[in-house]
């Protein structure tokens, strides 16, 4: 990678420059059709989790019982863990509270509040998985 000042300076003295993108691509960025079942494998994982996530804030909603974004998050983790997918810190918000994030220490970072999820809309739940088989 190379910043836009060099590329300027490179280019001001008659080179034509090209993006190495392709070859990044090629020998990079490349899985095995191992790599790319286990991919495909947790991507289903995370699919039902999810689902199931977005049900029990609903319920919890309904209820009259709202879950909070920590608390939810934490169910997740928990569901990721016991079907055998990394960790990866998915971010659970609500409306427009901040993102909780979950630190080194595995504790809610105290600056952020924890919203309850009210409706039954859940405005974003990124996960960030994948299987726990090693890559080579």
């Amino acid at each position: 990678m190379v910043d836009a000042g060099t590329v300027e300076l490179v280019r001001s003295v008659g080179p034509k420059i090209f993006t190495s993108a392709d070859l990044v691509q090629k020998y990079e960025a490349c899985w095995t059709a191992e790599q790319l079942q286990s991919h495909l494998e947790a991507g289903e994982i995370v699919d039902l989790i999810i689902r199931e996530a977005f049900q029990l804030a609903a319920k919890g909603a309904r209820d009259g019982k709202p879950l909070t974004e920590y608390v939810l998050k934490q169910w997740i983790l928990k569901e990721f863990d016991a079907a055998g997918v990394t960790r990866k810190r998915p971010d659970v918000a609500v409306d427009r509270t901040p993102v909780i994030r979950i630190c080194a220490g595995g504790t809610p970072s105290r600056s952020i509040a924890s919203a309850r999820i009210r409706s039954a809309v859940c405005r974003r739940a990124r996960p960030w998985r994948q299987a726990e088989t090693p890559r080579e």
